[in-house]
């Protein structure tokens, strides 16, 4: 009897891991994200920065930011009054992420005039995400007289 019960509490547990990940609600795409390939993206002629996020359809981080930062319509639009985004699947396009060093997702880089200018690692709040934007942007904007 012990050995049937122990496979009984087994089976159980594994039956409510499995349930438990088939009931996860996929992530929306963010309607902030440009969709358009990264080189046409970065050659459009905008003035406005480019903020890369380096994602992978695996990275629960990085779904969470999409659910959390990219989402929201709130944080949504106070990226977008700063940055154009992008997101780049680094199993997609492994050339850019060797291009840019590219060593954990989700990773974003911030570039000007077609240059990287900052990057940051790891998973970010919304008010995180904001603060470091701002931070960069007024470094960058100093540094070339504008």
């Amino acid at each position: 009897m012990n050995k049937i019960a122990t496979s009984a509490v087994l089976l159980l547990i594994v039956a409510g891991i499995v349930m438990m990940f088939r009931g996860a609600a996929p992530v929306a795409t963010p309607a902030i994200y440009d969709q358009r390939d990264f080189e046409t993206v970065l050659a459009d002629g905008s003035t406005k920065p480019l903020l890369v996020k380096f994602t992978a359809t695996w990275c629960g981080p990085c779904k969470a930011m999409d659910r959390n930062v990219f989402g929201p319509a709130e944080s949504a639009e106070s990226i977008s009054s700063r940055v154009r985004v992008t997101p780049v699947d680094i199993d997609r396009r492994q050339d850019l992420a060797l291009q840019y060093s590219v060593r954990a997702v989700p990773t974003m880089v911030l570039i000007r005039d077609g240059k990287p200018i900052a990057r940051t690692e790891g998973a970010l709040s919304a008010t995180e995400l904001l603060n470091w934007l701002d931070s960069k942007l007024r470094v960058a904007s100093a540094a070339a007289g504008r």
